[in-house]
C-alpha cells in the first residue's frame, strides 16, 4: 500500500510539472454543416416523385466530405440534384431550393486528414460541375486555426491565405445565391482558388495559373487568358504547347488553337452526360415503350443494365423488370445494379489482378458516376 501511495504522488508530480496541454475544438461538424439531405427534403412538396432521389442523393453527400473521397464527387454530387429536380418538374420555388442546397455543397468545406498531409483535396477536374448555374463557385478550405492540431506542419502563410480565401468565396457564394447561378468558370474549382491565391492544394502542381477563375466560359474568351499566361500556358491544355515556346509569335497562333482545347474541355465532357441517352437510338422516340433513356459506361468490362421507357404511363421509367414513377429512384437503381454487378465480379476473383478490397475505389465511383450522369440524361425528357 505504501509503495502505490507513492507512485500515484509521483505521478501527480510529473503531471503537474509537465508542460499544459491545449484542448482544441473538432471540426467535423462544420465540415458537414452543408446538410444536403434536410435542404432537399424541403424541395419535396414543391416537385413531383422528388423524395426517392431527395433522400438518395442526400444521404450520399455526407461521405463526398469526407477525406477518403474524392474530391469531385461531391460536385457529382451537386449536379445529380440538380438533374433530379429537373427531371421532377420542380417548380420555381422547389428548383431554387435544390439550387441552393446544391450550390452549398460544392461550396462545402472538404475533411482532409492532418496526420498525413497539410494540404486540402480540390477537385482539378475543370469539366466539373457541368451544371451551369454551379460553376464559378470556390470551395472553402480548411482554415488551420489549430495549427499545433496538426502532425504535420502548416506551411507558411497557409493560415492567412486560408482565412483571406475563405472570406472570397463566401461572397461569391452569397452573389450566386443572389443571382439564382453561380458567376461561371471555365476552369476548376481548384485554379479557382490559386486564381484567388491559395495554392495549398493536393496535386497543385497540375495546375495552370488562368488569371480569370471566376470569368464565364464561352469559347472565345480563353484566347485572350492564354497569350497572357506566358509560361504556364503550355502545361496544361493540349493544342498551344507548340506555340508557347515562342511568346514573340504565338498571338496569332493561340487564337487559332486556343478554340479546340476550350471546345474539348467544356464541350465534350457535357456531350458524355447529356447526349448519352441518345446514343443508343438516335432515331427512335423517348416516349416509345422501350426506348432506351440511359445506359451506363461499362465498368471492367462489365455492361450494366439500360434505364428505358417502360409501358406504364404511371410508372414511367423501367430498370430490368422494376419500374419506377420518378428518374431520381430509376436513376438510383441503375447505379446500384452495376455497383452489384462489379462487387460480385471481383469478390469472386474474376477480375485479374483485382479483388474485393478494390470495391471502394472502382464500384463505387462508377456507379455514382452512373447515377449522376442517367439524372441528367433524362433532365430535359
Amino acid at each position: 500500500m505504501k509503495f502505490t501511495l507513492i507512485t500515484a504522488a509521483a505521478l501527480l508530480v510529473a503531471s503537474a510539472n509537465a508542460a499544459p496541454r491545449k484542448l482544441y475544438a473538432r471540426r467535423f461538424g462544420q465540415e458537414q454543416a452543408v446538410q444536403l439531405q434536410s435542404k432537399l427534403t424541403a424541395a419535396i412538396p414543391h416537385c413531383q416523385g422528388f423524395s426517392s432521389a431527395a433522400g438518395q442523393i442526400g444521404g450520399e453527400s455526407i461521405g463526398t466530405l469526407l477525406a477518403a473521397a474524392d474530391p469531385c464527387n461531391k460536385l457529382r454530387t451537386a449536379d445529380a440534384a440538380v438533374a433530379a429536380a429537373k427531371a421532377a418538374s420542380c417548380d420555381a420555388q422547389g428548383l431554387q431550393i435544390v439550387l441552393d442546397a446544391a450550390m452549398d455543397l460544392v461550396h462545402g468545406e472538404k475533411n482532409f486528414n492532418p496526420f498525413v498531409t497539410n494540404l486540402d483535396g480540390v477537385c482539378l477536374d475543370a469539366s466539373l460541375p457541368v451544371t451551369p448555374e454551379l460553376r464559378g463557385i470556390p470551395p472553402l478550405v480548411d482554415p488551420r486555426i489549430s495549427p499545433q492540431a496538426f502532425s504535420i506542419a502548416v506551411p507558411a502563410g497557409a493560415q492567412a491565405a486560408a482565412a483571406k480565401v475563405n472570406a472570397a468565396t463566401n461572397q461569391i457564394l452569397a452573389a450566386a445565391k443572389a443571382a439564382g447561378k453561380g458567376p461561371g468558370s471555365s476552369v476548376s474549382v481548384a485554379q479557382q482558388l490559386v486564381d484567388l491565391g491559395f495554392s495549398f492544394i493536393q496535386n497543385a502542381g497540375s495546375l495552370t495559373p488562368s488569371g480569370n477563375g471566376a470569368s464565364a466560359a464561352p469559347a472565345p474568351a480563353p484566347a485572350a487568358t492564354t497569350a497572357q499566361a506566358e509560361p504556364a500556358a503550355p502545361t496544361t491544355p493540349p493544342a498551344p504547347v507548340a506555340a508557347g515556346n515562342k511568346p514573340s509569335r504565338t498571338v496569332t497562333v493561340t487564337v487559332t488553337t486556343t478554340i479546340t482545347p476550350a471546345a474539348t474541355a467544356c464541350a465534350a465532357p457535357a456531350a458524355a452526360i447529356t447526349r448519352a441517352p441518345s446514343a443508343p437510338s438516335p432515331t427512335s422516340n423517348t416516349s416509345t415503350p422501350g426506348a432506351v433513356l440511359f445506359s451506363p459506361a461499362p465498368v471492367l468490362g462489365l455492361q450494366g443494365v439500360p434505364l428505358v421507357r417502360s409501358s406504364d404511363p404511371q410508372r414511367t421509367f423501367q430498370v430490368a423488370q422494376d419500374t419506377f414513377v420518378g428518374a431520381g429512384a430509376a436513376c438510383g437503381r441503375v447505379g446500384d445494379k452495376l455497383f452489384n454487378q462489379c462487387a460480385n465480379a471481383l469478390n469472386a476473383g474474376h477480375i485479374p489482378g483485382k479483388s474485393g478490397n478494390d470495391i471502394s475505389t472502382i464500384c463505387q465511383p462508377a456507379s455514382d458516376n452512373a447515377k449522376s450522369q442517367c439524372l441528367a440524361a433524362v433532365a430535359n425528357l
